[in-house]
């Protein structure tokens, strides 16, 4: 498969890089924080027989430009359809996860005429249907990173952010992906790097987007979401006090089901893309889109 064509849209609230792939009805994929469209460089391969596969680089990720002030979920959302609009895409599927899921959320709700299908995709604590329960559980993954601090006049506070990027990358770079991969191979170097350089691409606008998505109503999106949805939950055990939630979001909403993939992870989409695209496949295939 020739390596995926790279481009940049101009839309009104910066300029958005993406790569694409394949030939056919149109995909947009959304990645989680702190990653970038590299995320999928698994799984495209995965889709683009069948799809024009296209993954942005959300504003303030990767190579895009930052975060516009006051960032909502809204927001990155409207970008998204200046996207799909410069880009001629028409009537668009759209995978997210994690916070690619709120993205995508956010465009399905608003912008009906522009998705044509979604797949809702993230771990439990990603789409708890309660709100004040699902940011609860995201500030218990995100607290140590996440600054929730004042300016301070002799700029302590970047420091302490510059710690906090460091401490990040170094958990990237000696990730057990590396630290216990038998044998190690270059692609796993390879892979382990990308990470890094996102989450050093990422370090100004992780506060940011972590705001945004603890202002942004999940379950109010969905219940306004009028094209075929599919919940597709990752569940890990180490999340089991949640409850699967799953269901609970699909049962908001006009026309979606719920499918759990057990035994999941945050890097799931990294660690098994082939599964993770067969069940995107199926799900398209089946919707009438």
């Amino acid at each position: 498969m020739p390596p995926a064509r790279r481009g940049y849209a101009d839309t009104r609230h910066g300029q958005v890089h993406y790569r694409e792939a394949g030939a056919g009805p149109p995909l947009l994929l959304l990645h989680a924080t702190p990653k970038s469209s590299r995320a999928f460089d698994g799984l495209v391969p995965h889709l683009a027989g069948r799809w024009r596969v296209v993954a942005p680089d959300t504003l303030g990720f990767g190579s895009s430009d930052p975060l516009p002030p006051a960032v909502t979920m809204e927001l990155l959302a409207e970008s998204m359809a200046d996207l799909v609009e410069a880009l001629g895409l028409g009537p668009t599927a759209v995978f997210g996860i994690h916070t690619g899921n709120k993205v995508g959320a956010a465009l399905a709700a608003r912008w009906p005429g522009l998705v044509s299908a979604f797949v809702c995709c993230g771990m439990t604590h990603s789409i708890v249907v309660d709100r004040a329960t699902r940011d609860g559980a995201i500030k218990d993954i995100v607290a140590k990173y996440f600054a929730g601090e004042a300016a301070a006049s002799d700029g302590s506070h970047l420091l302490r952010g510059w710690g906090r990027t460091f401490e990040t990358l170094s958990q990237t770079w000696w990730s057990p992906r590396v630290l216990d991969a038998a044998p190690l191979t270059q692609a796993a170097l390879d892979e382990a790097a990308g990470e890094a350089i996102d989450r050093i691409a990422a370090r100004n606008s992780f506060d940011a987007v972590y705001r945004a998505n603890f202002g942004f109503d999940l379950a109010d999106a969905l219940r306004r979401i009028a094209a075929p949805t599919l919940i597709l939950e990752l569940v890990t055990p180490g999340e089991a006090h949640l409850g699967e939630q799953g269901q609970a979001c699909a049962a908001l909403m006009k026309n979606a089901r719920a499918m759990a993939l057990e035994g999941s992870d945050r890097d799931y989409l990294e660690r098994d893309p082939e599964r993770l695209a067969r069940v995107i496949a199926d799900f398209l295939a089946d919707a009438p889109v």
